[in-house]
């Protein structure tokens, strides 16, 4: 059970540090006089008169401030998400003023960071796990460490790190009195619940798509294998922070681009090891890259903008990264040069690109395993049947936050046929944990499971989207009216129910969930379209008269769809609605394994496909760079085209690359701009929405410790069994 408790430590110098999340430290000149106004908006400082109770005007800070501090003339405000004048450290969250200088807590670089306020130099040092709260004081600076459980007093003219307090508990709030430090702390974990074998259900992707992690590009298969490998840059794998956000892991640093933001230059933490004892080394990340590239699988296309990467898809057997990416072993880094600006490039690193040692075949793996770098390794698989992990006995933990070390001792994948039996099974006593029964072959009264197991049954928000996709260039969806008639005519009330009812899923008619950066309710394709943006019903009336214009009327459809039984279902409705619209429909179901190469490949000639797209990394283009824009289309090419629309608008296109280039320099206006692409793909009908998917998972009575991310899902490795 967790407690609160109070750590009291003898100052013999205090001081200040702050915490930022993206290198950035905003500085706000002179908070205006207050004014009479109503509230504070996200992104805004404000200034409160405390006898008054007035509203100061709105000074805008950037989208994600998370941390403040108030000197003699000036306010000072940390940004996890945005780019400020000042440079700091990743994950911000406080910050402090002293004397002479600013002190900033980077929760996720690990460091403190002081800025000279005369000379703006910044220096920063490491100072443990998870700075959370700096204070400045006459004699010192002090940070408290959450997640190593240390209180870390700097010195005030280096910054450098001088006394450790060891607190024995998790410290978060600091506070100075005259020369003593006061510390908030919560508990940890017990160390007893590490061990044990914690089992698994899923519907089978963890076991059935390998264990290469060049080419692993489904969400089980890389939720399982994500607690093996590690990138030089993560998704937070803990809650408590953003789900937006990107975190350093065998990096030291979230890099800032520099040669118009060409080149990427990453510094890498020292004395990492393989399962294998072998020592990570920065050329170990090249090698990783032509996997990526050239294995057959995965998205080769992330890393084309890397220099010689276009060439090597195009040419595996010659690929030549060595102008594209350089390192260097004595300064332990790994520099990485574009062919052009690309905002996103350090979210797609989060995918795909992992440490690979000499020796590791180019192609594909075979019986050969690359060793992890993570707090577990393979110990057996079987394809389609599991997929067991073991400890990694070369793992340390660098980062919390990035890569926090398991509590089980084996964590076991299993697939099972229905998500009936899989609950059976947990409620048995045969397994622990079941995952995405939401997505599994066969329905499940999730009432009656709730009402009997409330505490065991999680529905959790998720960012996972469920499309019907046109194929744009065969008839009859090559003309505009047809795909727009379908999005008249559709009951997106029935789609709901289908994929399991509104405990499960909610109805979109847009490609962004809610809560993703651009996401703005909107729903044209409806009986009465009201400025909300909600759906109030289908307009068959309207599918009509745009099938009647299109002369289209009669024509063969093939609808394409995979085993699972909710996209099973939802293809057979559209099967229904085309024969009710005129056409001559027909049902294709293909095995799951095969599904997306063959709908993939423009050969098939597939006219409208199911498609289910979880974010690859916190970034609204993953939604449609490069589904919808002209260079993820590659005809014939199943295995490396991920465009299934075959859509190609270069005015879109342009736009995109707007809204990318605008995530860089200015947030606010970027969400604008990705809410227009969001409306152009939905105004030209590219694809069908049919819903954004709730996760559900079912726990047994002795797993203790659930915790999912709508980004991530479940924290698998974090979970403990009793």
């Amino acid at each position: 059970m967790a407690t609160a408790s109070l750590a009291r430590a003898e100052a013999e110098s205090p001081r200040v540090m702050v915490t930022l999340f993206r290198p950035t430290l905003l500085l706000t000149p002179e908070i205006p006089a207050p004014r009479p106004m109503s509230r504070v908006l996200p992104g805004q400082v404000r200034r409160l008169d405390p006898e008054s109770g007035r509203v100061g005007e709105a000074v805008e800070v950037g989208s994600a401030p998370a941390g403040i501090a108030v000197g003699k003339d000036t306010v000072w405000v940390a940004n996890s998400l945005a780019r400020g004048p000042i440079p700091v450290g990743a994950g911000p969250q406080s910050v402090a003023v002293g004397e002479d200088a600013v002190w900033v807590a980077n929760g996720l670089s690990l460091t403190v960071s002081r800025i000279d306020v005369r000379t703006g130099v910044v220096t920063s040092h490491q100072v443990g796990d998870g700075p959370r709260t700096v204070v400045a004081g006459p004699d010192g600076v002090w940070v408290s460490n959450e997640y190593d459980a240390t209180v870390v007093r700097l010195d005030p003219r280096t910054a450098r790190p001088v006394r450790t307090i060891r607190t024995g508990a998790s410290p978060r709030g600091l506070a100075l009195a005259g020369t003593t430090v006061w510390a908030a702390a919560r508990a940890f974990a017990s160390p007893d619940h590490r061990g044990g074998t914690l089992t698994v259900l899923g519907w089978g992707g963890a076991a059935e798509y390998g264990t290469d992690p060049a080419t692993v590009y489904e969400s089980e298969a890389g939720l399982a294998i994500s607690v093996v490998y590690d990138h030089l840059v993560g998704l937070r794998q803990v809650p408590g922070g953003s789900d937006l956000t990107l975190v350093p892991d065998l990096a030291t640093e979230l890099p800032r681009p520099t040669d118009g933001g060409r080149t990427y230059t990453f510094t890498l933490r020292r004395g990492i090891r393989y399962s294998d004892g072998r020592i990570v080394r920065p050329a170990d990340f090249r090698r990783g890259v032509q996997r990526a590239l050239t294995a057959g699988g995965g998205n080769p296309m992330f890393f084309t903008g890397i220099v010689g990467g276009a060439a090597c898809l195009d040419h595996p057997g010659h690929c030549d990264l060595s102008r594209g990416i350089t390192t260097d072993d004595t300064t332990s880094t790994v520099t990485f040069r574009l062919t052009a600006p690309d905002p996103d490039f350090l979210g797609k690193l989060t995918l795909l690109v992992v440490p690979t040692p000499p020796g590791t075949p180019t192609r594909k793996l075979g019986d050969h395993r690359i060793p992890a770098t993570g707090p577990y390794r393979i110990g057996e698989y079987r394809k389609g049947e599991r997929l067991t992990l073991v400890r990694n006995p070369h793992f340390r933990q660098w980062s919390y936050a990035a890569q926090p070390a398991g509590y089980p001792d084996v964590i076991r994948w299993t697939s099972v046929a229905t998500a009936g039996e899989q609950v059976a099974e947990v409620i048995a006593g045969r397994a622990d944990l079941a995952v995405h029964l939401n997505t599994h072959p066969g329905r499940l009264d999730l009432r009656r499971l709730a009402l009997r197991y409330p505490s065991r049954l999680h529905m959790d928000p998720s960012f996972f989207m469920v499309y019907e996709v046109f194929n744009t260039r065969m008839p009859p969806f090559d003309d505009k009216r047809v795909r727009q008639a379908l999005s008249y005519a559709v009951d997106r009330k029935r789609l709901v129910t289908l994929m399991g009812g509104p405990e499960l899923a909610s109805g979109s008619c847009q490609s962004l969930p809610p809560g993703f950066p651009g996401y703005r309710p909107y729903c044209p394709y409806t009986r009465s379209p009201s400025s909300d943006g909600s759906w109030s019903g289908p307009d068959l009336a309207r599918a009509r008269k745009l099938i009647e214009a299109s002369g289209t009327a009669g024509a063969e459809v093939g609808v394409w769809t995979w085993t699972v039984e909710w996209s099973r279902r939802v293809a057979d409705y559209f099967v229904d609605l085309l024969d009710e619209l005129g056409y001559r429909a027909t049902l294709h179901v293909v095995p799951e394994d095969t599904y997306w190469t063959t709908v993939a490949d423009s050969d098939t000639g597939a006219q409208l496909m199911v498609n289910g797209w979880f974010p690859d990394y916190p970034s609204s283009a993953t939604y449609f760079t490069p589904n919808v824009t002209c260079d993820g289309f590659r005809p014939g090419d199943g295995s490396n085209s991920v465009n299934f629309p075959e859509y190609c608008s270069p005015a879109l296109d342009r736009l995109i690359a707007s809204a990318l280039a605008a995530q860089g320099r200015d947030p606010g206006e970027a969400r604008r701009l990705w809410a227009r692409v969001d409306r152009t793909v939905v105004d030209e009908a590219v694809q069908l929405p049919v819903a954004n998917v709730r996760q559900v998972a079912f726990t047994s009575a002795r797993l203790g410790n659930y915790q999912t991310t709508p980004g991530f899902g479940p924290l698998v490795s974090q979970m403990w069994v009793r």
